[in-house]
């Protein structure tokens, strides 16, 4: 019985590139024999353009799908980072990863590394609470993060979400009035409030790191 065998490769970014830029120009190329089609009222230039028109999609359409990834590859990095995270904060944590098939650029996945692995650090530091803490609040002694990614239309959504204390809105508002991003004659709601987290470290910090 014979059966088929696949095999990949590794292609470098900067040769992906190269490749995605030459199709960019195949296209405009291609729009301009279109044009020129038209004007010139040939049938059989219309055929030929026609032609180049599909065979230049179908071209564009395979080189997209490469420089796709499944979030996976970025997305199961971080079960390390959230399984020493846990026991240097003492914390007990069930990370669930959902959506890791959902295919995504691989640029953007590796402008999306930081930042998501600085969400997910705190929701450990500040967001979990400790063993101890959660019984005593009749909660489950190991806390829950969830990092999960889904199509919405033409969109990638990435969600993560924890069942920790969340944000302490006072602790923010009195963090802002100090620094003067407030005074007493504002009447902010708290979503209003909560986008002052997203301020330079420098401009703003309210939370005290946890031993």
């Amino acid at each position: 019985m014979n059966f088929l065998k696949f095999s990949s490769i590794r292609v470098s970014s900067e040769k992906l590139d190269n490749l995605v830029n030459l199709i960019g120009e195949l296209v405009t190329t291609q729009a301009s024999l279109s044009l020129f089609a038209e004007q010139n009222k040939s049938n059989k230039l219309d055929i030929i353009s026609e032609n180049v028109e599909n065979l230049t999609r179908e071209l564009r359409d395979i080189v997209l799908d490469i420089s796709l990834l499944p979030l996976d590859t970025l997305f199961l990095r971080f079960k390390r980072l959230l399984r020493d995270l846990s026991e240097n904060f003492g914390k007990e944590i069930n990370f669930i990863i959902e959506g890791g098939d959902t295919e995504l650029d691989k640029s953007l996945i590796q402008i999306l590394s930081e930042p998501l692995m600085h969400i997910l650090r705190n929701a450990v530091s500040h967001g979990i609470e400790k063993p101890e803490e959660r019984i005593k609040n009749n909660k489950n002694r190991k806390g829950t993060i969830l990092l999960k990614s889904y199509h919405s239309g033409a969109n990638v959504c990435i969600e993560i979400k924890d069942d920790g204390k969340g944000i302490d809105i006072e602790k923010i508002k009195k963090k802002a009035f100090e620094k003067n991003l407030i005074n007493e004659n504002n009447n902010l709601n708290n979503e209003e409030i909560l986008n002052f987290i997203f301020y330079p470290k420098s401009w703003f910090r309210c939370c005290k790191k946890e031993n």
